[in-house]
């Protein structure tokens, strides 16, 4: 080795080394060592042992010190290293990001009416997957089954229905399937209304007081097959009877100015809201629901309308309003639209809402 080559070696030696500078050199003799590039040693031995050359246009190049124990150790080191450093980041995101643990599927509930499926949604949250039965616009009265709400049945668990025959068609289902049916009605705490006929009245949703006994006598059947999440059951039926008791606070006091609190219906099925609020409907619109009267009933109609000074009809989006609509005409009476929630409503509508709203409209007829 000659002299020149032996001082740029030592001052080579000499030169400060950096971490970055000692890892980029060996990441690159790494390089040289997997890929052998061409390369030539333009001394002969033992300068061959410390140096390696690349030739680049056409000029010799010198790259690095041939120590290839302390290089290898070097980049086995820095792969550690990062290898380390990206599982720890890695960890810290997906340990950040909170999963559920639960693998168990969840428990899929089918109610027949917009009341039943919503207060059972309020009760069960995320725990349980809640179906609606009933479409949109369809009565309990004229209701009839579909291949599309069979499908529904057949995908859940659980049925819960109004009973006293009014959603009588899941029973034969329910059978068919072998589904459990909860039949809300034979709840105890349930207030029912008879008829003249001793038939019993199949509205009682329409009573917040019955909702609320709904809502804990659901939060006890979910619970009996979902026990995992008791707490969260209970939890969300005490906030929802919460809602359910403001509700019905505001309805009492913003009827109680009017004394006169007199209406008429399109068709029966309002005595459990207005019993609840000292509503009086002397009369309804159709003497059996779904069905136009008879021309002497009508008469008894007009009599109620002259005698209380009635001045609004009640009649509900899910029935037929052609004969009532000229009626009104006639007697000089306007229309207004309350709902009793038999089918279903939109993903924005709630129970509460629509008690709340019906309020409102049937407050505005007393004005």
């Amino acid at each position: 080795m000659g002299r020149y080559q032996k001082k740029q070696l030592l001052k080579r030696r000499c030169r400060p080394v950096t971490l970055r500078g000692l890892h980029k050199a060996a990441f690159t003799k790494a390089a040289f060592l997997i890929f052998k590039p061409y390369y030539y040693l333009d001394q002969p031995e033992p300068a061959a042992l410390h140096y390696l050359y690349m030739k680049k246009n056409s000029a010799t190049k010198k790259i690095f010190p041939a120590n290839h124990g302390r290089d290898f150790f070097i980049f086995i080191t820095t792969l550690t290293a990062w290898f380390v450093l990206v599982t720890f980041f890695t960890c810290v995101y997906f340990l950040a990001i909170p999963r559920n643990t639960n693998t168990s599927p969840k428990l899929v509930v089918a109610a027949t009416t917009f009341p039943l499926f919503d207060i059972t949604r309020n009760i069960a949250g995320d725990n349980a997957t809640v179906l609606q039965l009933m479409p949109p616009n369809s009565s309990i009265h004229n209701f009839e089954l579909t291949p599309f709400v069979e499908e529904k049945i057949q995908s859940a668990q659980l049925i819960i229905s109004l009973g006293l025959e009014a959603d009588g068609w899941t029973k034969s289902v329910a059978e068919k399937y072998a589904k459990k049916t909860f039949i809300v009605s034979s709840s105890p705490g349930i207030s029912l209304h008879y008829f003249n006929n001793n038939l019993p009245d199949p509205h009682y949703a329409l009573s917040i007081k019955n909702a609320t006994t709904i809502a804990q006598t659901i939060a006890r059947y979910l619970i009996s097959l979902d026990p995992e999440h008791k707490n969260q059951y209970e939890t969300n039926e005490q906030l929802y009877i919460q809602k359910l008791l403001a509700a019905d606070k505001i309805i009492t006091e913003e009827l109680l100015p009017f004394k006169e609190r007199k209406i008429i219906t399109q068709h029966n099925a309002w005595w459990y809201f207005a019993h609840d609020y000292n509503l009086d409907i002397p009369i309804t619109f159709q003497e059996t629901a779904g069905k136009n009267p008879e021309d002497d009933y009508l008469k008894k109609v007009v009599s109620e309308i002259q005698t209380n000074k009635i001045k609004t009809i009640f009649f509900e989006p899910q029935l037929s309003t052609e004969l009532l609509k000229k009626f009104a005409t006639q007697n000089n009476v306007s229309l207004s639209s309350i709902d009793p929630m038999d089918g279903g409503e939109t993903n924005e509508s709630s129970y509460i809402a629509i008690m709340l709203e019906n309020t409102k409209k049937i407050i505005e007829s007393f004005q």
